[in-house]
């Protein structure tokens, strides 16, 4: 598995091989890991699957089952590489600062 900034959501990558036993159990542990630490308040279960060979958002679905989950998965990804990631509810931007200290350009 490979490491990732501290910064990034987690993620799974799942090739496509037809064969999901390696990556789907870890990524249903973090499923429900997220659900039970966000119980009450519904946000912990959103997640995002996206293909890996695809850009400009093209091809991205959002989920927050993990039934639908499973059965996307196990549909896709005979076909093509799909990538995991655990949707991010309150991002904080390092540059949220800088962008809103800055002063507006003149004419805007």
């Amino acid at each position: 598995r490979k490491r990732l900034p501290p910064w990034a959501p987690e993620t799974f990558i799942f090739p496509n091989y037809g064969n999901l036993a390696d990556e789907l159990p870890e990524l249903k542990k973090a499923y429900k890991r997220h659900a039970e630490a966000t119980r009450g308040g519904g946000g912990g279960r959103v997640w995002i699957l996206k293909p890996a060979a695809m850009n400009r958002g093209k091809g991205i679905h959002i989920f927050d089952t993990w039934r639908a989950i499973e059965s996307f998965l196990r549909a896709r990804v005979a076909s093509e590489p799909y990538i995991a990631q655990k949707y991010i509810e309150n991002p904080v931007s390092p540059f949220a600062r800088l962008v809103l200290a800055s002063p507006l350009p003149h004419g805007r």
